[in-house]
């Protein structure tokens, strides 16, 4: 009895100082104790053991602890007996010893984390913490052991560490073939969360396409399971979630189908499937699945919530390596390209040169000023103009501007700025003067060129000399003229006489039937196809040079003209004239009487119009015939190619001959618009009334 009293009286003194330790421990770490004793009021579930491990005394809130998360502790039952008892599992108890040989035995502090299971069988982390207690000379005469639910803690540290993994292997993505690695080991960090799932996966989207549809890769422990496309239905579903951008929470589909998919869902996995979630990213949804109902807590959607972001980073990383991958073949397609071209570059070159240095012309490159500064010239101008290109460019001795024909200049400007004004290429025939003073006619071609600078304009074509085509066609166009001044001629003694003769014999042939009186049947007939044929006469002298073109002049003879033209083809003819010179040449006269006629030949054929307008106008030395109807026009050159365009050609060399142009416009559903344009040379005879 004397030994046992002695013990419990050291016991006593050894818990009154490790009480006073304990206080002094609570003041270091900022505990404020509610009240005395210390030990009691601390907040941490703890336990005092000795130096050889045995229970000194445990605090109030260890019993609360062990109350909620493992049975009813009795304190009594404790007290006195080894600590190691009461690790009732193994991993609890080798965390245990270890943690007591570092205290008690090393006498340092120590920390463990383990899991363990609460009484509901729910997974918990639990931090415990031994801080060893030393007498004055050093010796460790106990210990205090404080444990805490770090659940909360570790499993955000999980879910981090999770994501981080996650991330790392979507960073490591070099196309889409990577992703299945990805979705197996966010499957696995799932399961390492402990959240409870059946099946896991996403759903894929092509947000770009016209119908959007989805892809299901489902998560299995032997791989991937891909449902390409995923079921009508579960399309539906998908897209009305994916536009909400929203997490989708199913928690029981007995209780409650938001989406009518329990059917589909059962029928899809072969489970009777309770909850389901659903989180939005930009290509698509992360899926989970259960069989439990409410399987998934808020803690669980806010893991799923981050991975889902992970994905879209990964999505965002798939397009980058994408259009990446597509901008380097590009780029490879490009240098391949660029060193071909060169090679061709340079074969061009060498041909070009030869080539410059052969034609019969000069080609250049100039500034668009008014004189035509040249910043490249070919050898070929040296025969051409008689300087040299070096002559030529930067107008070292002379400016081409000023080789150009004093009368033609302002007409090569205005041509030159109405074709870049309409962005196409140019053409144009004028006069030079060489060195020697000889004068020459040239044709030029040419073009703008894209250039460095936006405010410049430059120039690159070809001239050539033209001078003894030019002569040969003025020589042809005094024939052709000729020829057809004597078909004129010829024209106008035939209609004379067909007027004069066969006409009048004709008419009196009319009258000498009709003063017979008898036979009146016949002679009745006989009466009507002598009317036809007088009107077929007068006709026929129309066409062939109308009398009043010659008695009047050719605007009433155009109206006369229209006026047939419109009784015979029920077409409206509008004849208006401005400005239009009282005399003109007969050859000027005939011409535009000729090209009228096939005009309105042409328009009362095919046409179908519903009006002609011809106006006559004079303007800036030359006279001007429009002829426009509302028809139904005409591709010009597929009427050209079927050989149909004889007309056309006619009226444009009639046009040509008398030192005219004659443009067609026309298109399907448009009209057709003709416009003559012919120099004012020569007088006439007669007035234009």
């Amino acid at each position: 009895m004397v030994d046992a009293d002695k013990n419990r009286e050291r016991q006593t003194e050894e818990l009154g100082r490790l009480r006073r330790r304990v206080t002094e421990l609570e003041a270091e770490i900022g505990l404020s104790p509610l009240y005395v004793p210390a030990f009691d009021a601390m907040p941490i579930p703890a336990t005092l053991i000795d130096a050889r491990g045995t229970v000194v005394d445990i605090n109030r809130a260890f019993l609360d602890y062990a109350r909620a998360h493992v049975h009813e502790v009795c304190k009594k039952d404790r007290l006195g007996r080894p600590v190691l008892d009461f690790a009732d599992q193994s991993d609890g108890r080798r965390f245990l010893e270890r943690l007591l040989r570092i205290v008690l035995e090393e006498g340092e502090s120590g920390r463990f984390t383990w899991r363990t299971t609460n009484m509901e069988g729910g997974k918990v982390f639990v931090d415990l913490h031994g801080e060893p207690f030393k007498d004055a000379e050093g010796r460790v005469i106990g210990a205090l052991l404080m444990r805490r639910d770090v659940t909360p803690e570790e499993r955000t540290r999980q879910r981090q560490s999770a994501v981080s993994w996650v991330r790392e292997a979507v960073v490591k993505m070099e196309g889409s073939d990577d992703l299945k690695p990805v979705l197996e080991g966010m499957r696995d960090c799932l399961r390492e969360l402990d959240i409870s799932f059946d099946h896991c996966g996403v759903n894929l989207i092509d947000p770009d396409s016209d119908l959007p549809r989805f892809q299901g890769l489902v998560v299995t422990e032997v791989g991937i399971w891909q449902q390409d496309p995923l079921p009508e239905k579960a399309q539906e579903v998908l897209l009305a979630i994916w536009k909400e951008k929203e997490v989708a929470y199913r928690p029981d589909l007995e209780a409650e189908d938001p989406y009518g998919e329990v059917g589909h869902i059962r029928d899809n996995y072969l489970l009777p499937v309770r909850s389901v979630v659903d989180v939005p990213f930009v290509r698509g949804t992360l899926a989970v699945n259960s069989v439990l109902p409410h399987a998934f807590s808020e803690e669980d959607i806010e893991t799923l919530r981050e991975l889902a972001k992970v994905l879209s980073e990964g999505a965002t990383r798939l397009e980058d390596l994408r259009v990446l991958e597509v901008r380097n073949r590009e780029l490879e397609r490009e240098i391949a390209e660029r060193e071909k071209a060169e090679e061709g570059l340079h074969e061009s070159q060498r041909v070009l040169s030869t080539l410059m240095s052969n034609l019969p012309g000069m080609a250049y490159r100039c500034r668009n000023d008014r004189d035509w500064t040249m910043e490249f010239v070919s050898e070929g101008s040296l025969e051409l103009t008689g300087y040299t290109s070096s002559e030529l460019v930067h107008n070292r001795r002379v400016s081409f501007g000023s080789l150009i024909h004093p009368d033609d200049r302002e007409m090569v400007w205005n041509g030159i700025q109405t074709s870049l004004g309409k962005g196409q290429s140019f053409q144009l025939i004028y006069r030079i003067i060489c060195i020697q003073g000889e004068e020459k006619w040239v044709w030029e071609q040419g073009r703008t060129v894209p250039t460095g600078d936006s405010e410049q304009v430059v120039l690159e074509g070809f001239i050539t000399d033209i001078t003894k085509q030019r002569r040969t066609e003025e020589t042809l166009r005094v024939f052709s003229r000729n020829s057809i001044r004597l078909q004129e001629e010829e024209r106008r003694s035939v209609a004379r006489e067909l007027h004069d003769g066969v006409n009048q014999i004709l008419t009196a042939a009319r009258f000498s039937l009709y003063s017979t009186g008898s036979e009146a049947g016949r002679l009745k007939e006989a009466e009507r196809l002598m009317d036809e044929a007088i009107q077929e006469v007068r006709r026929i002298s129309r066409h062939l040079r109308p009398r009043v073109l010659d008695d009047l002049g050719l605007l009433p003879a155009v109206r006369s003209l229209g006026k047939g033209f419109a009784e015979r083809f029920e077409v409206e003819v509008i004849v208006e004239e401005e400005d239009f010179p009282v005399e003109i040449s007969e050859e000027v006269e005939s011409t535009i009487y000729r090209v009228v006629q096939e005009a309105l030949n042409n328009a009362g054929k095919h046409a179908d119009a519903n009006w002609v307008r011809l106006l006559f106008s004079c303007a800036e030395g030359a006279l001007r015939v429009r002829i426009e109807d509302d028809g139904k026009g005409f591709e010009i050159e597929k009427v050209r190619v079927r050989g149909g365009g004889m007309g056309l050609n006619n009226m444009e060399e009639r046009a040509s001959l008398t030192g005219g142009t004659l443009h067609i416009d026309s298109s399907f559903g448009e009209g057709t618009v003709v416009s003559l344009r012919l120099p004012v040379e020569g007088r006439g005879r007669y007035g234009n009334e």
